[in-house]
């Protein structure tokens, strides 16, 4: 699909600080569902596993992102294209 019919069919977002969202809605609290107990998310499975694994990678990540920014600038200096 092109993106500017995409770009048609989206509503408008509106960028706010997160107080204003919360004063917003803590007008319909008494109408908002209400539940206590443990959250039981069957599609969550091993999300913890799956962070922690994430994490992990995203480490090694920034390590070699600096890498290949320290790399980039040396090339910048010598006149390396």
């Amino acid at each position: 699909m092109h993106l500017e019919l995409v770009n048609r069919q989206m509503k408008q977002l509106q960028l706010d600080k997160a107080i204003n969202f919360f004063d917003r809605v803590k007008k319909y609290e008494d109408k908002l569902p209400v539940y206590k107990g443990e959250l039981y998310l069957e599609k969550h499975q091993g999300t913890y596993t799956t962070q922690s694994k994430n994490k992990s990678y995203n480490r090694k990540i920034e390590y070699l992102l600096h890498d290949v920014e320290f790399l980039a600038t040396l090339c910048y200096i010598k006149g390396y294209k």
